[in-house]
């Protein structure tokens, strides 16, 4: 534990060191105006500075994802660490399987995302015409960044109430921050005011609750909230209430349903490896949330309530979140409902598990389980695979609309592999790395149809879900892949600059990423076997013995990935006795018969809105859908226009009229506000007053 304590010591100091020590270097500092020098010598230095610091924090989130993988093997440590702040309050640490789990999560995506920066943004950063403003912007950032890694590391460690508070707000203004680095543009600004609202309500939800806890046992430490199934002044169904009021926090974090409007709005307006790592880890802080709440409560004490809403809700949020992923047009706004309809699937494998728990089944419940965590894993994967990928275009063509692109797989072929492993893995394909976690979920589903009454439906439902799913992420993908990177470029002209592949600071973490997703999915039986390992640590289920694991787990498992390295080992035989062939002789190359057409117009393509259109017509109900026709003024008519637009329908109907009642309601108040300095004073003497009368009356404890 101290060693991972020095780690996060560490990456902190390595983000904030582009930022102090220019004051101490000679001839960096201007003193005349107390500005960064802009003469070669001290560029020439900063620029090592700042090389130097991000070595240091990828050598640092490199050695805690070391540290995470084999705490997810060691098991549980006893040891607690205890930082005292003042009078009652202390930062108290401790790591246990599950939290070494996330660990290596956050770790490895985090290191991946920084990496892909060096090219993505930090060059980009260095050749602006103002070095000085660059270097303090670029500076800043990758602290934010460092704080946000080492916030998110001690969200997972925290041991009491104060410490997961603390760790959590700074992870929700550090993420803040970093989503409004392009804060000039308007659409940032309103992504990141989403992001704010909703993180801090969801705050506020949690200290109400935790301070409620804390009324109960008056224990910090998160050993009171286990206590708390064992008053009897307390009834089981409060607890569980308090349980949901959490969820609802929890929710809003990770993007459930219909608590996921700040998604679409922040992803594309972040930068990739900002967007990366929201996607990858940031929203898994709420489901661990969630997980871990549930841990400290006590998996026996639930009823079968809680894991049937929690499983209703993964539902909707998976169906809706895949139908309006069908609906976008904007690559980096369909990974973000992508990501909503993933969480669902996450929520419906943790509520299936809860749900089996409550009803005594075990093995139900450890194969949910199981399927769950491998799924947050496995989405942590491929979709910061997607974002940085969609990061490397946007770079190259400047545009993140699918409208906007097409044929651009000649121009970066790499980088299309690439998009296609991350989407096949979306899908569920094998050999690919998100079909062995889904495989698990149906595993517990087709199980769960066992049970009776709700929980039968229930299950039936979740099912019929997950199938369609598949079928929604098929036709969504294949829209993003095709349109974008097939076909022709529907854009202008392409920039001489853009006709190459990724630097190789990009390259790299996606091979990882890409080699990783593949890799998982050929070879399944370790990731498998650690999950079970942390499940048999955390959860403390031990529902499998060695022949049930074998028989329900390995062996299907097994079976599979025997079947797909087969096919793999074909395709590649195949491949190299073709190369074989043809090695030698000479390949004439032309383009594909056309009819007669001389060159295909690009505008002749099918666009985003054409190709998914009749699909989404028929979930019209469901989905926003704004239609606007250019009126043909002449008999003879040149041209006319037709534009589509898809809304969310909870933002519609829900967040608005929220809104307009909150404006409402501050505009019958504003009375109140004179902007006098004398009514000012008066307000904080009236304040102060309540506050003396409030302590006489209630007691100072």
């Amino acid at each position: 534990m101290e060693i991972l304590l020095i780690l996060l010591a560490l990456i902190l100091f390595a983000g904030i060191l582009p930022l102090i020590v220019p004051f101490f270097i000679p001839h960096i500092i201007d003193k005349k105006n107390s500005s960064l020098n802009s003469n070669l010598k001290s560029k020439s230095k900063l620029e090592y500075l700042a090389k130097t610091s991000l070595i240091l924090l990828a050598v640092g989130i490199f050695l805690e994802s070391i540290l995470g993988l084999t705490g997810m093997f060691q098991g549980v440590t006893n040891k607690v660490i205890t930082f005292v702040l003042f009078n009652g309050f202390n930062l108290s640490f401790k790591i246990d399987s599950l939290s070494a789990f996330f660990t290596f999560i956050i770790s490895l995506v985090s290191l991946l995302s920084l990496i892909f920066s060096y090219d993505y943004f930090f060059k980009h950063a260095s050749s602006s015409s103002s070095s000085s403003s660059s270097y303090i912007v670029r500076s800043i950032n990758y602290f934010l960044y460092s704080v946000l890694t080492v916030s998110m590391l001690l969200v997972v460690w925290a041991n009491d109430i104060f410490t997961f508070i603390f760790s959590w707000e700074l992870m929700g203004l550090s993420s803040y921050y970093l989503i409004i680095y392009y804060h000039q543009k308007e659409e940032t600004k309103k992504g990141g005011l989403y992001y704010f609202i909703f993180n801090h309500v969801g705050s506020i939800i949690l200290i109400f609750v935790f301070c409620y806890f804390y009324s109960l046992t008056g224990v910090l430490s998160f050993d009171g909230i286990a206590q708390i199934k064992t008053l009897s002044s307390v009834s089981p169904e409060i607890i569980e209430g308090m349980f949901l009021l959490m969820c609802l926090a929890f929710a809003m974090k990770a993007g459930v349903f219909p608590l996921h409007v700040w998604l679409p709005y922040a992803h594309p307006v972040a930068p990739a490896h900002v967007s990366a790592l929201l996607s990858g880890v940031v929203i898994k802080m709420g489901l661990y949330g969630i997980i871990r709440v549930y841990l400290l409560i006590g998996t026996e004490y639930f009823s079968a309530k809680v894991g049937g809403i929690i499983l209703f809700v993964g539902i909707i949020c998976a169906l809706m979140g895949g139908i309006y992923t069908l609906a976008q047009n904007n690559i980096k706004r369909l990974l973000a409902y992508c990501s909503v309809e993933n969480v669902g699937i996450i929520l419906m494998a943790l509520g299936m598990g809860m749900l089996s728990f409550s009803l005594n089944n075990k093995l139900i419940a450890t194969l949910a389980f199981a399927g769950a965590l491998l799924h947050i894993f496995n989405h942590a994967l491929f979709k910061s695979l997607l974002f940085l990928a969609t990061g490397a275009i946007v770079k190259k063509f400047h545009t993140d609309s699918i409208d906007k692109l097409g044929g651009i797989i000649k121009i970066i072929p790499h980088t299309g592999v690439f998009f296609l492993i991350g989407s096949l893995a979306v899908i569920g394909v094998p050999p690919l790395n998100g079909f062995i976690s889904e495989f698990l979920i149906y595993n517990s589903l087709f199980r769960g149809v066992a049970f009776h009454d709700f929980s039968f439906i229930l299950a039936v439902l979740a099912i019929l879900t997950l199938a369609t799913l598949g079928m929604t992420s098929f036709m969504s993908f294949s829209k993003a892949f095709a349109l974008t990177f097939l076909g022709e470029f529907r854009g202008k002209e392409i920039a001489e600059e853009s006709k190459s592949e990724l630097k190789s600071s990009m390259y790299y973490p996606l091979l990882i990423l890409s080699f990783m997703c593949l890799l998982m999915g050929l070879f399944p039986l370790f990731i498998t076997k650690l999950i079970f390992n942390v499940l048999d640590l955390s959860f403390a289920l031990h529902a499998l013995t060695n022949h049930d694991y074998a028989l329900y787990v390995a062996r299907p498992i097994n079976y599979i990935s025997v079947a797909l390295l087969v096919l793999f080992i074909i395709f590649f035989l195949i491949l190299t006795v073709r190369h074989y062939l043809y090695k030698g002789k000479v390949n004439r190359q032309t383009v594909t018969w056309d009819c007669g057409f001389e060159k295909i117009n690009p505008r002749a393509q099918y666009s985003g809105n054409s190709f998914s259109f009749s699909m989404v017509d028929f979930l019209r109900p469901l989905i926003l859908l704004r239609e606007n026709y250019g009126k043909i003024k002449e008999i003879f008519a040149h041209s006319t226009t037709y534009q589509v637009d898809v809304g969310d329908l909870v933002e519609d109907k829900l967040i608005f009229k929220v809104i307009r009642f909150v404006f409402y309601l501050t505009k019958q108040g504003i009375w109140i506000e004179k902007g006098t300095i004398q009514l000012h004073i008066f307000y904080i003497a009236i304040s102060l007053f309540l506050t003396v009368v409030g302590f006489f009356i209630f007691g100072i404890k």
